[in-house]
């Protein structure tokens, strides 16, 4: 399968094809609740500049590179997608369509949760990659 990306990413898609479905369900979702975050920052960046007299250069430069991240982000997604399809997941019946949680569902789930739970370790594969706080994998 060739493909070539715009952005430049820590795996290929033929990387992405050799790994299981679980692994690659779980980083679309790590992928797509970072996303959710990065845009409400970028939501909340954008009122800021534009309420905001003077210019804000850092500020200005913060918002360009979420864009960018943003775009990455997104690219990856569709990487495991198709890597998804390779492996014969049949991505139009909706069975393996993962929709990230608003992030105001995430913050009310956690303050509701009076429970502190211990984070799960991730699932034993030969994917090497770093591990993030929330247990993601990097690719």
């Amino acid at each position: 399968m060739n493909y070539e990306p715009r952005h430049s990413h820590p795996f290929t898609i033929q990387e992405a094809i050799q790994l299981d479905i679980p692994t690659i369900t779980q980083e679309i979702s790590r992928l797509q609740n970072s996303l959710a975050h990065l845009n409400e920052t970028q939501r909340q960046l954008s009122a800021y500049i534009s309420a905001s007299a003077t210019p804000d250069e850092d500020l200005q430069d913060a918002f360009r590179e979420n864009e960018e991240v943003i775009s990455a982000q997104g690219e990856r997604i569709e990487m495991l997608k198709m890597a998804l399809e390779h492996q014969g997941a049949n991505l139009s019946s909706g069975h393996y369509d993962i929709s990230p949680h608003p992030i105001n569902d995430v913050r009310r789930a956690e303050r509701s949760d009076s429970v502190q739970r211990a984070p799960s370790p991730p699932p034993n594969n030969e994917v090497q990659g770093s591990e993030d706080d929330s247990g993601g994998i990097y690719l």
